[in-house]
C-alpha cells in the first residue's frame, strides 16, 4: 500500500487576522515545512496558496476558500493512482511528528478512517483514510462548498488514536503562536 498526504493551507484565518497561517514560524521553520518533515517522503499534495520554498505540488479548490471538504477533494484527485492511503492534515499543527502519522496510519487496520483524538475532542484535520472509502464518503455528500469536515465521517467506523495536547495543538489565534513558541 502507498501512503500520501494531503495537506491544507487553504484557510482565511481569520482569527489570526488573516496572515498565511502555514507561513508562520516557529523556531525558524514554518508550519507547512514542519508538517512536510513528520510527513516524511510520502507523496504529498498541499492545497492552497502555492509556496515556492518547499517542493510539493500545490493545488486549488475550486472556487478558493470552498471550505476543507471542497480541499480534501481537490488533494485527492490531485494524488497519484497508486496512493491507497491518504492522510489529511492541516498545516497548523506544529508538533505532529511522524511516530503519530504512522500511528494514524496504522488506525485504517481496524477502521476506514483514523482520527487523532485529544482530550476528548476529535481533530477531524488530522487523519487517515482508506482512500476508496474517501472518495465514496466525499461522493455521498449532496454538496461540499462550505459544509463541516465532520459530515464527511457520517456513517464511516472510524478508528481514534490518542494523543497529548502538544501534539494535537493546533494554533488558531495569535495566543496559539504565541504558546507554540514557548514551549519550542
Amino acid at each position: 500500500m502507498t501512503t500520501g498526504a494531503i495537506v491544507l493551507t487553504g484557510g482565511r484565518a481569520r482569527r489570526l487576522s488573516g496572515a498565511a497561517k502555514a507561513q508562520l514560524e516557529i523556531d525558524g521553520r514554518s508550519l507547512l515545512q514542519r508538517i512536510l518533515d513528520a510527513i516524511g517522503s510520502s507523496p504529498v499534495v498541499v492545497v492552497g496558496p502555492a509556496d515556492d520554498t518547499v517542493g510539493v505540488t500545490f493545488v486549488r479548490e475550486d472556487p478558493p476558500y470552498a471550505g476543507p471538504l471542497a480541499a480534501i477533494a481537490t488533494g485527492v484527485e490531485t494524488l497519484a493512482d497508486d496512493v491507497t492511503q491518504v492522510l489529511v492534515l492541516a498545516a497548523d499543527m506544529p508538533f505532529l511528528d511522524g511516530p503519530t502519522l504512522h500511528r494514524l496510519g496504522a488506525g485504517l487496520d481496524s477502521a476506514p478512517a483514523a482520527v487523532l483524538v485529544s482530550g476528548g475532542r476529535r481533530h477531524w484535520l488530522t487523519a487517515a483514510w482508506d482512500r476508496s472509502a474517501l472518495t465514496a464518503a466525499l461522493a455521498a455528500l449532496p454538496a461540499l462548498a462550505d459544509a463541516p469536515v465532520r459530515l464527511i465521517y457520517d456513517g464511516i467506523c472510524v478508528a481514534e488514536v490518542a494523543a497529548d495536547e502538544r501534539t494535537a495543538f493546533d494554533i488558531d489565534t495569535p495566543e496559539d503562536l504565541q504558546r507554540a513558541k514557548e514551549w519550542t
